[in-house]
């Protein structure tokens, strides 16, 4: 009696097929946009942060704040480059 086994690597692509079922194709969708949006909403801190940096201070404290600069400066890089001691007292 000989038995003959297949192993996975032997088995090209085109022999098998996945289908998956229609649930399977919106639960694994739901779950890749619930993914992106948590992701959005984790990195707005990080835009917010990078934002201020490049907006004139004039622009950055004006209410209602803007999401998009108008306007870019580089004046805070050169002034926390320029400074070389911190103002805070230990």
């Amino acid at each position: 009696m000989t038995v003959t086994l297949t192993s996975p690597a032997s088995v090209s692509r085109r022999q098998v097929k996945v289908r998956r079922r229609p649930d399977q194709v919106r639960s694994r969708l739901a779950a890749w946009i619930a993914v992106v949006v948590i992701g959005l909403f984790g990195m707005l801190p990080v835009y917010w942060l990078v934002a201020t940096a490049f907006t004139p201070d004039d622009k950055a404290f004006s209410f209602p704040p803007s999401l998009f600069p108008t306007e870019i400066t580089f004046d805070h890089f050169a002034n926390l480059a320029g400074t070389s001691s911190c103002s805070a007292t230990w």
